[in-house]
């Protein structure tokens, strides 16, 4: 075998190495899949218990409004099927700028004690 040939061989060994990590999920790409983590339907609460977390936590709601301007609360069902009863809180913020300001306040407050997840509209 020529070197050529070895090199040629060993690049395109490692191609597919790498490109096997990627769409195996080894190794992710940025801008691809979800930034959020979210629990799986079968673990999410109740749309009960949701509503009843935002009613007894209305501080929340009004020191997020005055932290982030144009946030919205509300009750979200994600699932469908079997766990169509199963939600968490939205927050709705307008850009990715209320976004990143969202997730400082949640990293210095308490929340509602649900899963939360923030949606850019």
């Amino acid at each position: 075998m020529s070197r050529m040939t070895i090199a040629l061989a060993t690049l395109a060994g490692g191609l597919a190495l790498a490109a096997g990590a990627v769409l195996g999920g080894f190794v992710p790409l940025p801008g691809l899949g979800s930034s959020q983590a979210r629990p799986p339907c079968n673990a999410l609460p109740s749309v009960g218990e949701v509503t009843t977390a935002i009613e007894e936590h209305t501080e929340v709601t009004s020191s997020l409004r005055d932290a982030v301007d144009g946030a919205q609360v509300s009750v979200a069902r994600p699932c469908d099927g079997a766990h169509a009863d199963r939600a968490l809180v939205r927050v709705t913020v307008t850009d990715g700028d209320a976004r990143d300001e969202l997730t400082r306040w949640l990293g210095t407050h308490d929340a509602y004690g649900v899963p939360l997840e923030i949606e850019v509209s």
